[in-house]
């Protein structure tokens, strides 16, 4: 069953992915604007990141303030929303809310994914080396 489980998961990202290139095809010839790429994908990431971030940091009073973890919640939606004016301003309005909706759908798994990948090529790239007890305690 597991091996089910991961058959289903590859076959599940593969017709994200192939979802994804259609799409940016479809768009491409309509207007000449693609909705899926590096670039977005790193705005979207930036701003998920603030908003988890300023809204855990408002929720318990980092540094005594709320109203730091709210100024960078802000500026997490307000990311967020310049790209959504974005999306808007290069496609008529149907394809903008529909390209939206699916980058903010498919760019929040994508983005932990990417946390995760950043974090064990930094702990990779960083040398740690095991610590052995040489007296024998």
């Amino acid at each position: 069953m597991f091996i089910l489980k991961i058959i289903a998961a590859f076959a599940a990202v593969i017709a994200l992915y192939r979802f994804m290139l259609w799409f940016n095809s479809f768009t491409y010839k309509e207007a000449k604007y693609h909705f899926f790429t590096t670039y977005s994908f790193g705005w979207y990431a930036a701003s998920y990141v603030a908003m988890y971030a300023g809204y855990h940091m408002a929720r318990s009073n980092w540094q005594g303030d709320p109203l730091n973890g709210m100024i960078i919640l802000f500026i997490g939606l307000w990311i967020f929303i310049v790209q959504i004016r974005n999306n808007f301003k290069h496609t008529r309005p149907l394809v903008a809310l529909a390209g939206s909706l699916a980058q903010s759908i498919l760019y929040i798994p994508m983005t932990l994914l990417g946390l995760i990948a950043l974090f064990v090529a930094l702990a990779a790239a960083s040398g740690i080396r095991p610590v052995y007890c040489l007296n024998g305690d």
